[in-house]
């Protein structure tokens, strides 16, 4: 129990009396007022023995509700991913409505998750600017609740963003716009979605996982996804669209590390994923005919458009990767979907 002030909290002592300690500054006692004085530090140290005892309880008290915390289960935070949307509003619902994402109205239920959009959300489907505003309404959302959205470029989003011709999109969203011209200023500089498409990375590695629309080869994997972002930013920016990072052997329209890897010669993916210090690639873009998310080289590579929009196969997917690096491929049963899917024209 404390007795009085030592060195540390009053500075250097000096003996008084009979065995009294107060510090050097303080003047001793008087003979005449010893009694008094004696009194007085006897209520002192009471006093102090009280807050001691207070002190004590309260740690008592702190020490119990670590140990409440502790028994409580860590707040999981999950890594789902989004392959290729083209226009389909109500399919990427039901996508991330079945990973726990979305309600059946589209409002973000996913906590702390990080939800990776891989690009090509625009064309072929009816509804493309709606699926464009459900994200960044998701994001805001996300962001309230702890949570991340992250949405990348995909080749189609360049696409419009060049401006050279609205081949791909749906008559329907054509026709509510007012024709081609006033589709493509939605993408021109100062159009709505010109900052978000500036704003948005090409690639992301989160995990050791390195998310991205098209692939990533050895090539512009030595630059660094860094530099890759920057570069593809910056090509956009200043409307420099002949540049090789945007062009067919880009991280926007490269299939020749997923169709290799597909073969079964996984020296590309390997090499690329050395030089990113990544242990996997995620890609969007070439559609998976049988609706089926896929992995190849050991897990290595993993495809994951399944072509969700009904504008193309109409089977939507989302992917989980688990916290030990386990895939969970994610399909909304036939009952939740309501209807049959619909062909559509498979290339990208």
């Amino acid at each position: 129990m404390h007795t009085g002030p030592t060195a540390h909290e009053g500075g250097d002592v000096a003996r008084v009396g009979e065995g009294d300690a107060v510090p050097v500054e303080e003047r001793p006692v008087r003979r005449g007022h010893r009694r008094g004085s004696v009194e007085a530090l006897a209520m002192k140290r009471h006093a102090e023995a009280e807050a001691e005892a207070r002190s004590a309880r309260h740690h008592e008290h702190d020490a119990a509700d670590l140990a409440a915390n502790a028994a409580r289960p860590a707040r999981t935070c999950r890594l789902v991913a989004l392959g290729d949307v083209h226009g389909d509003l109500g399919y990427m619902r039901k996508a991330l409505e079945a990973a726990g994402i979305v309600n059946a109205h589209g409002g973000w239920t996913g906590g702390c998750a990080t939800l990776v959009q891989l690009g090509d959300v625009v064309d072929r489907g009816p509804n493309s600017l709606d699926c464009l505003r459900e994200l960044e309404k998701l994001k805001a959302q996300a962001a309230e609740d702890g949570g991340r959205v992250v949405t990348l470029l995909g080749n189609h989003e360049l696409i419009n963003i060049v401006g050279l011709n609205a081949a791909y999109v749906h008559p329907l969203e054509l026709e509510r716009l007012g024709g081609q011209d006033a589709w493509l200023q939605q993408f021109a500089p100062h159009g709505p979605f010109w900052k978000r498409f500036l704003s948005s990375p090409t690639a992301v590695n989160i995990s050791g996982v390195v998310f991205v629309h098209g692939g990533i080869s050895p090539q512009y994997a030595a630059m660094g996804l860094e530099r890759i972002n920057d570069l593809v930013t910056r090509s956009i920016q200043r409307q420099r669209f002949e540049e090789g990072v945007l062009g067919e052997f880009g991280p926007l329209w490269n299939r020749e590390v997923i169709l290799t890897a597909s073969r079964g010669d996984c020296r590309l993916v390997q090499e690329s994923l050395v030089r990113l210090h990544a242990r996997r690639m995620v890609v969007g873009h070439t559609a998976q005919p049988d609706g089926k998310i896929h992995e190849f080289c050991d897990g290595k590579m993993v495809a994951i458009d399944t072509g969700l929009s009904r504008s193309m196969f109409g089977h939507p997917s989302a992917l989980e990767v688990l916290p030990d690096g386990t895939l969970k491929p994610i399909y909304p049963t036939a009952a939740a979907l309501g209807a049959p899917p619909s062909d559509g024209n498979p290339s990208g």
